[in-house]
């Protein structure tokens, strides 16, 4: 279910999903049109601030992987979340493991990569859905599903904003300028 803008805020500086920080309403949500609920590919939005955030050390802005740009299979990965996780490492799975792994129930796209330990024990969990996950001090994916949580064999699945760069770029530019003139 697609929801208003008006109904969110994002919580900046704060480990806390409840307190701490710097609340920003949200003034616009715009999704990826080609996302699809069946098999959550394109699971990404772009959420626009009518009211800058204020940089700060706990608050700063993340690169986003370029286009193209890849994390080798095994690499370590950091992926941070309010729901069970507050933070853990994990490692970049092979994306035809991981699609072994889920098929055939589901299928790992080109615009997702997949993360954790295939031992089980550590990975994004319910309530962490939208949340960051970064290699080399850049984002590279975002929480998007998985099958339960840290279960053996079961990486977690994110978008790979690599893949997905074309339209964030897009799309942010054009958000930028409707929301400058709209200020004039």
């Amino acid at each position: 279910m697609r929801s208003l803008a008006n109904e969110f805020q994002i919580r900046a500086g704060s480990s806390y999903s409840e307190k701490g920080g710097q609340l920003y309403p949200v003034g616009e949500i715009l999704w990826h049109p080609s996302f699809d609920y069946g098999n959550m590919d394109n699971d990404i939005a772009i959420l626009w601030l009518p009211k800058p955030l204020v940089f700060s050390d706990k608050i700063r802005p993340v690169q986003l992987m370029g286009r193209g740009e890849e994390i080798n299979d095994g690499d370590d990965t950091i992926v941070t979340g309010w729901g069970n996780l507050y933070r853990v490492t994990v490692q970049k799975i092979n994306n035809e493991i991981c699609n072994d792994a889920y098929k055939p129930l589901y299928a790992i796209t080109n615009y997702m990569l997949c993360a954790g330990a295939l031992g089980g024990g550590k990975d994004a969990c319910q309530g962490d859905s939208g949340g960051p996950l970064v290699h080399n001090n850049k984002l590279a994916g975002v929480v998007s599903w998985g099958l339960g949580c840290a279960r053996p064999e079961y990486p977690g699945v994110y978008s790979k904003v690599s893949a997905l760069r074309s339209w964030l770029d897009d799309n942010i530019y054009q958000l930028r300028w409707k929301h400058i003139w709209r200020s004039i």
